[in-house]
């Protein structure tokens, strides 16, 4: 294997000089621009490729990495002169999220035993609540969309919910471990309570898409490390019958109220649920029948399917360039529409690696270290859920979510946050094989 690997560091490579050179064709000066931001990725491709290498670490995960980045920094600084997009895109932003991530992989590094303590759970769940509050009563929505998710500390802008999903994977690995032998049903409620406190406060900052992910983070943790059971079976059967119901009751409930929000007549509770209301509405009609309000809800997406018919292998030649967001949850169709299908499948083949390899290290991890494997595996379902979900929605096959994609939407504080988790996946990739040859010779000895 070892003899083999160093083929996927000179691949990841090629893929870069790949992306210049067609971003060459589409504009030279971006083009330029791009090369002075590659030699440093060159740089970090080689040395940290070879540390991984030297370290026996998963290379293939490296090579999704290297080229996800390189595809998504290509991609916003095209997407400033093609899009009529608010602002530009920051490329300190880029390197300063790349400088967190590895302080936040030494952090981790020393730091990831307090998963072992006792009380851990309920730290990671207090942290939670406490930025649940922060955000209710000192957040604001810098796009106007009405999701409170963001504080401003100076010149600052932070998005605290992107803070929760970090805590939530140190709640579960910290609530599985077996130190403590936790029963099945003694978890199952104290998980089920971190579950009700995100809902209320994403209900509270009117952010649904982020717990969207969450829930498949609680279910996948539960399915996979939970020992099977009758509490299991019958809890996450529950637990999805449930969902779907309330959605449902979502549904029905807009019907009710918009008589009674169209004269203006809504009241305590009820003023409370509309906008919720209106927004699953609004995200499954459009998914079910896009024609039923193109202008409106439906524009975003109608914008993007243009986009994408139009595209063809290698971009769009003819000049489209009005699609809503695309800085962001729309980001992968400006991708495609701007470099082609040819890429956009490139990007989904590589989001499949970090799936396949992040399920690889966490199976594992788990003779070595079940918080590791919990970890491991917890911070892959968020990264590749967020980005098959978030692109499926922007392609119109399932509701929009509204979030952005790993390495391709522009974004501080979410770019760190995807380098910290995949600092900590490589990281654990290294553990992996360390850990596991010196049991094995200690098995020998």
């Amino acid at each position: 294997m070892k003899e083999n690997s160093y083929r996927y560091i000179i691949f990841a490579m090629l893929l870069e000089i790949a992306m210049a050179t067609l971003l060459w064709f589409k504009d030279s000066e971006i083009a330029l621009q791009f090369f002075w931001q590659l030699i440093p990725i060159f740089l970090i491709t080689l040395f940290l490729g070879t540390f991984i290498y030297n370290r026996l670490g998963d290379l293939k995960l490296f090579l999704a990495i290297c080229v996800l980045s390189t595809i998504g920094l290509a991609f916003q600084l095209y997407a400033d002169k093609v899009y009529p997009i608010v602002g530009h895109y920051s490329i300190w932003k880029f390197w300063l999220g790349v400088a967190v991530g590895v302080f936040f992989t030494i952090l981790y590094k020393y730091s990831y035993k307090i998963s072992y303590w006792k009380y851990s759970p309920y730290i990671f769940f207090l942290l939670s609540l406490a930025l649940y509050i922060i955000l209710r009563f000192k957040g604001f929505d810098p796009n106007g969309y009405g999701t409170t998710a963001w504080i401003k500390m100076g010149s600052l802008t932070l998005q605290l919910t992107d803070g929760i999903k970090i805590l939530s994977l140190f709640f579960y690995s910290s609530l599985l471990v077996e130190t403590w032998n936790r029963s099945n049903k003694t978890i199952l409620i104290i998980s089920s309570i971190y579950l009700g406190m995100n809902l209320i406060g994403s209900v509270m900052i009117h952010e649904l898409g982020s717990f969207y992910i969450l829930v498949f983070l609680h279910l996948a943790c539960l399915f996979i490390y939970l020992p099977h059971d009758i509490y299991k079976r019958k809890y996450l059967f529950g637990l999805v019958l449930s969902l779907i119901l309330v959605i449902l009751v979502f549904l029905g409930l807009y019907e009710i109220l918009k008589p009674i929000a169209t004269q203006g007549n809504l009241k305590s509770i009820l003023r409370v649920l509309w906008p919720i209301a209106k927004k699953v509405h609004s995200r499954f009609s459009i998914a079910a029948n896009l024609q039923s309000d193109l202008y409106g809800a439906g524009y975003q997406l109608f914008q993007g399917q243009k986009a994408l018919l139009m595209a063809g292998w290698f971009g769009n030649t003819i000049g489209f360039n009005q699609i809503p967001v695309v800085e962001s949850d729309m980001a992968f169709v400006g991708l495609v529409n701007c470099f082609g299908y040819s890429v956009g499948l490139v990007v989904i083949l590589l989001f499949g690696f970090i799936l396949r390899r992040g399920s690889h290290i966490s199976q594992r991890l788990l003779a070595i270290s079940i918080q590791k494997s919990i970890f491991s595996y917890g911070l892959t379902i968020l990264i590749f859920l967020q980005a098959f979900l978030t692109i499926l929605g922007s392609c119109n096959l399932i509701p929009l979510a509204g979030l952005p994609i790993p390495f391709l939407s522009r974004g501080g504080t979410y770019q760190m946050i995807v380098f910290s988790l995949m600092g900590v996946l490589l990281l654990h990739s290294l553990y992996g094989v360390e850990d596991l040859e010196e049991s094995e010779v200690e098995e020998d000895e």
